[in-house]
């Protein structure tokens, strides 16, 4: 696996790890209707996430990864 491609996944692999703390975050202040700011804040940034996750994982993207 060529260094690009490598560190393409290794980024994918913390937004995926960032994401599921997002997402243990928002399960714990999910149920209280004052933290409802926190929870939208949480949401928010999971879809950011997940747009990023997305896109990384697009084939251009990763064609660009593996030509380095």
């Amino acid at each position: 696996m060529n260094a690009a491609l490598k560190k393409h996944l290794s980024d994918l692999q913390t937004k995926a790890l960032q994401a599921s703390c997002l997402s243990e975050a928002l399960n714990a202040v999910i149920d209280y209707r004052e933290h409802h700011d926190i929870a939208v804040a949480l949401l928010e940034k999971i879809h950011a996430l997940a747009d990023d996750l997305n896109n990384g994982l697009d084939i251009m993207s990763l064609s660009r990864a593996i030509e380095g």
